[in-house]
């Protein structure tokens, strides 16, 4: 975490980090009462919906005590898109409301250990969302592009094991992706523990 909260790390919110484009662009100025909505509904949740200025790759939705952070506007899509996006974006960053523990610790991780835990987590939360509530699922996975063909950077690797992991149809091949794939299954039984995330990513 940093002092701008914790960010999301999962593809199904890293998808408002996008470049602008000058259409039809969907602004969370417009989406917050659907998007309050929307938050009750799942989650009974009523935490506050903040806006930050879009800028870019830089436009990463974060979680803070004072609520869910979102970019002021998203154009590099239409507005359905986009909307869509805020969606997805705010169902995951709520949804460990649901299923709460406390975050594991960074401590003594390198920096490819941290976005892995980071990873974990955010599958762990995501597949316990997905068993209350399937159609989370098909809402997360439109925004997981990545496919198995990625170039081989750690980057790449992190966004397929995201998918794989969100997405049982997803084939990869890649030994690394198949055996984190099988631990994770492995371990499914104790989701309900965030404590289970830290060993995976070790």
């Amino acid at each position: 975490s940093s002092d701008r909260g914790v960010a999301m790390t999962s593809p199904s919110a890293r998808t408002v980090r996008r470049t602008a484009e000058p259409s039809g662009p969907a602004t969370l100025h417009d989406a917050r009462r659907r998007l309050g909505f929307y938050l009750r509904a799942l989650w009974d949740d009523g935490r506050e919906l903040r806006g930050f200025p879009a800028k870019g790759r830089d436009a990463r939705p974060f979680v803070s005590p004072q609520g869910i952070h979102l970019p002021d506007a998203i154009r590099d899509a239409g507005r359905e898109a986009g909307d869509a996006r805020y969606r997805a974006a705010v169902a995951h960053g709520a949804a460990p409301l649901g299923f709460p523990g406390p975050p594991e610790s960074r401590a003594g991780l390198t920096g490819g250990a941290i976005v892995l835990v980071g990873v974990l987590e955010d599958a762990r939360v995501e597949r316990l969302a997905c068993r209350a509530l399937p159609g989370l699922r098909r809402l997360w996975l439109r925004f997981h592009t990545t496919d198995a063909g990625a170039a081989l950077t750690f980057e790449s690797l992190a966004a397929r094991l995201a998918r794989g992991l969100l997405d049982p149809a997803y084939v990869d091949a890649d030994p690394w992706i198949a055996s984190a794939r099988r631990r994770f299954d492995e371990a499914a039984g104790a989701l309900s523990d965030a404590a289970f995330v830290r060993p995976l990513a070790l």
